[in-house]
């Protein structure tokens, strides 16, 4: 947060909601095994930080889409970059404020962790990859495939987590699940670029066009990765 104030670089911004998102990924765990809302109510005011950085962080990438396609309405990357820069110099102007909160919230926290047994991490492996598993769903929805993607970098924040020793009791295959997160990510791109072309211009539906051709290509490639999910996701790899 404060590498952002100091440089505005896209990458600190980001990186920021990372470890935000591997903080919620934790307390989403410590839920599950203690049944309780303690943790997850003294993250919302961190949860807060992380939704007024994730305006600016949309914008970002927008305005990197736009470029890479070489979009040429000048009305919406100069309304990207207002966003980013209005947007920039509000939360950057409640830094103080935010860093108290983030501070408060690992003081908070630490004391009341335990220690938790090997067997409940196992169970809640297989709980949340059952859970998780896109066959069950049949075609999904690009709505659908986001929520899949989250689901997959809890699994894989908690995994990190964790110590060797667990890791190996756990035989989750990181690899498939990050490959994975990272295709379902591709598809959000190009419905995210979809969204920033005018569709009323000649040049804007070949564009639209080319680009629905390449998502249902790529969804035709997630649902072939996500075949006989349950077992791939279990195996070393």
């Amino acid at each position: 947060m404060n590498a952002f104030c100091q440089r505005k670089n896209a990458e600190d911004l980001h990186q920021m909601r990372v470890e935000i998102k591997k903080l919620n990924a934790f307390i989403f765990f410590l839920k599950k095994q203690f049944g309780s809302n303690f943790y997850a109510n003294i993250l919302s005011p961190v949860k807060n930080i992380f939704k007024e950085a994730g305006v600016i962080r949309t914008a970002q990438v927008n305005l990197e889409l736009a470029k890479k396609i070489d979009l040429k309405n000048p009305n919406v990357i100069n309304d990207l970059i207002k966003r980013i820069d209005t947007g920039s110099l509000e939360f950057c102007m409640n830094r103080l404020e935010a860093s108290k909160m983030m501070q408060r919230f690992v003081l908070q926290m630490l004391p009341s962790l335990k220690e938790i047994r090997t067997s409940r991490i196992k169970k809640f492996f297989r709980k949340e990859i059952e859970k998780s598993n896109p066959q069950l769903l049949g075609k999904l929805s690009t709505k659908e495939w986001h929520h899949l993607r989250k689901k997959i970098k809890i699994l894989l924040y908690v995994h990190q987590f964790l110590n060797e020793d667990i890791q190996m009791k756990i035989k989750l295959n990181r690899s498939y699940l990050n490959n994975l997160q990272e295709s379902i990510g591709m598809l959000h791109d190009v419905e995210i670029v979809s969204g920033l072309i005018d569709r009323n211009e000649r040049a804007g539906k070949a564009l639209v066009k080319k680009l629905g051709g390449e998502m249902a290509l790529q969804e035709r490639c997630l649902h072939e990765e996500i075949q006989n999910y349950n077992s791939k996701v279990f195996s070393r790899g």
